[in-house]
Parts: structure tokens; C-alpha cells; sequence
């Protein structure tokens, strides 16, 4: 919090890249004494500070997120530099100690906001907060690489939209909000707008009107912030198996979007909102995209999502039978096929080379993975395991 504040009455800047805030537990702590359950053999005082540790871990994130949404903010993001929202105004028509303080109190609402939004993720093996800050900083690098192709665009051509801050403001945050409602392997329309609808009331209620007014200071704003907003969301989860074939585009079935109005519907061209989906779903799977040891840990944790999936009933598949073959499936019908549009409109080819070795790499050794990663994790559902126990 303390960096935090004194971020927000500076002039902010996003992160660079290369400070990714994802790093072992252990990390945390690696200036400080050893635990105090370090030579002890008392599992509660384990388990307590295990529990500081990870809260430690999220509150770091929390400031990550905040510090680099702060800096879209500001303009940081935006290839001429540009503010967003009411930042233009605020800037234009204030001194510099009522600049610092507008900063202060929209950067102490921000924190708070992604605080809240933090605890709104269930404890979960994958789709949890530390995945959605994963998802986000992708989606932050690609949507900088679009907006560098429009520089040189005038505002009426239809891709300008993309170096408009206020859109890429939008884009990040629901990358950082659309898996609160999401849990092993379902999805469910209702509860995914449900839970928009939640978020949306939080962020526009008076506890962030401050904030709220600094991200879309005029009607316009608002108009493409929600616009952008709800269609991130609400694009489908590729990796949802109940999902998958169906391409970029959303389910004809969907559920009609309960407070999109007809006025804003064209708020962004048919063809731009196309990229900017593939710019979301192409984050959800960053983990694909980059180097083996990032695909590695996350795959072991989706499949322990799975599996949990499995063990409580929720769904029939038993991802130890196939999760070789489901890998590999993944790779050939979604990562490679998506890396190769990245690729096609020059949001990098960087993308690709990692998901071909990735594949590679799995065809080689996922089958020794496979049986290490099986290796004293229950596979058996508990309602079996119960119901073998009674008898």
C-alpha cells in the first residue's frame, strides 16, 4: 500500500514487462528470518503462515494491478500519450497539488476496487486472481501492439478506437475481472452476467464515483467503456471443452446481454471488436504462448482444477484418462491456430514459435509428465470413495 501511495501521486507508468509481479511464495520472504515453523513439526503454525504467505502474494498483485491500471490511466499506454477519460480535463484545468491530490483519491479507490475484485475470485487451482493478472498483462502487451499499427490513423477510420485509452483501460480490467464467475469446467451464461452485472454496479456506484469519472468523463466514454467491457467478458472461454469448436465468435445460443442498449450496440465496428476478442481469448491461454516453464506450471494447475472437478462431481470426465491426448488436442485445434492469427495481424509472431515448441516439447515428454503429474493426487470421486467406505 505504501508503494502504492506513492505511485499515485507521481506520474504513473505501466510496468514494464520484464517486472512481472508472479514469482514463488518463497520469494516473498526472502529478506526476512526464516518461519517460525521452520524447525517445528506443528502443521497449524504451518498452515498459518502459509496463509500469511499467500495473502502476502495477492495483496503484492493487488498493487501490481493497480499500478498498471493507474498507468493506463494516464495515458501511458496510448501511443500519443493521452489520458484517459476526465485525466484530460483534470490535467488541463488543475494545479499541480489539486493534480496530485485527484491522483491520490482515484488511486486509493482503484486499489480498493481491485481489492475487491481480488476476493471475489473463489479459491481455485487456475481460474483464481494470480491467473487473472497472467490474462491481463498478456492482453496489456497485445493491445499496445495493435495500438502502435493505428498511430497515423485519423479518428475516422474505424481501428482508431484502438489507441483510445478509455478502450484499452476496458480491455485490461476485464481481463483481470471475467473468470470471478467461472469454476472447473463450467459456464454458465446466467451466472457470467450475473456476476458482470455485480462488477459493473461496484465500479459505477457511488464507493468509486471518483474513480468512475475518471475513467469515462463524458457520456462517449462511458458508452465505449461499458461497450468494450461486457463483449470481453462475455466472450466465450476456449478452453471450456462445452466451447470449444466454436471458433471466435460467440454461441449462437448466448443469453441476449441483459444492459447492452440497442443505442450503444455499434459502439465499436464489427471487425475491430473481432480483434479485440481475439486479443482476449488469446490471453486467457497466455500460458500456451509462452516459454515451457510458464505452460508447464499452469497446465499442472488447470489439470488439478479438472481433476477437482472430477472429485466433487461436477463433471464425469476423469482428466487423468486423457489429459496427454487433451494437451496435445489443445495445442493442434486452439493455441497453434490462434498464435497464427496473432501472427496474421501482426500482434507477433513471437507467440506462435512458443506454442510450435511447447507442442513439440509435450509430444516428447507430456507422457512422463503425465505420470509424474498423477503421482499421489486422488482420482477417485468422493461420493464413490464415501459410498466404498460405508459398504
Amino acid at each position: 500500500v505504501a508503494q502504492l501511495s506513492k505511485q499515485a501521486t507521481t506520474t504513473m507508468s505501466g510496468l514494464p514487462e520484464s517486472d512481472s509481479p508472479h514469482q514463488d511464495v518463497s520469494d516473498i520472504f526472502e529478506d526476512e528470518p526464516g518461519p517460525a515453523w521452520a524447525d517445528s513439526s506443528d502443521s497449524t503454525l504451518r498452515g498459518i503462515e502459509l496463509t500469511n504467505a499467500m495473502e502476502a502474494r495477492e495483496d503484492r498483485l493487488v498493487v501490481w494491478t493497480t499500478g498498471l491500471l493507474l498507468g493506463l490511466l494516464n495515458g501511458s499506454a496510448s501511443p500519443n500519450g493521452s489520458p484517459c477519460g476526465s485525466r484530460q480535463s483534470v490535467i488541463a484545468g488543475s494545479s499541480g497539488s489539486e493534480r496530485s491530490d485527484a491522483d491520490s483519491a482515484s488511486g486509493r479507490q482503484l486499489h480498493d476496487f481491485m481489492k475487491q475484485i481480488s476476493v471475489m475470485y473463489p479459491e481455485s487451482p487456475y481460474n483464481n486472481f494470480e491467473h487473472s493478472t497472467v490474462v491481463a498483462m498478456f492482453a496489456n502487451k497485445l493491445t499496445k501492439q495493435a495500438s502502435v499499427q493505428v498511430q497515423g490513423l485519423t479518428e475516422d477510420d474505424k481501428f482508431f478506437v484502438l489507441a483510445n485509452p478509455v478502450a484499452h483501460f476496458a480491455i485490461v480490467l476485464s481481463a483481470l475481472v471475467r473468470e470471478i464467475c467461472r469454476r472447473g469446467d463450467s459456464s454458465n451464461a446466467v451466472a457470467e452476467q450475473n456476476a458482470l452485472q455485480k462488477i459493473w454496479d461496484l465500479l459505477s456506484g457511488k464507493d468509486y464515483a471518483l474513480l468512475f469519472r475518471t475513467i469515462c468523463a463524458t457520456s462517449a466514454d462511458q458508452e465505449l467503456f461499458h461497450y468494450i467491457l461486457v463483449e470481453c467478458v462475455l466472450t466465450p472461454d476456449l478452453l471450456c471443452s462445452k466451447k470449444r469448436g466454436r471458433g471466435f465468435k460467440r454461441a449462437s445460443n448466448a443469453l441476449p446481454d441483459p444492459f447492452v442498449n440497442e443505442e450503444d450496440a455499434l459502439a465499436v465496428d464489427s471487425e475491430v471488436m473481432a480483434l479485440i476478442k481475439l486479443i482476449i481469448q488469446a490471453s486467457d491461454i497466455a500460458h500456451a504462448l509462452q516459454h515451457w516453464s510458464i505452460f508447464s506450471e499452469w497446465s499442472e494447475r488447470l489439470y488439478d482444477q479438472h481433476n477437482e472437478s472430477f472429485l466433487v462431481g461436477d463433471t464425469d470426465v476423469n482428466p487423468a484418462q486423457n489429459w496427454y491426448e487433451y494437451n496435445l488436442s489443445f495445442f493442434q485445434n486452439i493455441a497453434i491456430p490462434l498464435a497464427e492469427t496473432l501472427r496474421d495481424r501482426s500482434l507477433g509472431e513471437e507467440h506462435l514459435v512458443c506454442a510450435l515448441e511447447n507442442m513439440q516439447e509435450w509430444q516428447v515428454t507430456g507422457r512422463e509428465a503425465c505420470a509424474k503429474l498423477f503421482l499421489g493426487k486422488p482420482s477417485i470421486p468422493r461420493k464413490n470413495s464415501l459410498a466404498a467406505e460405508t459398504a
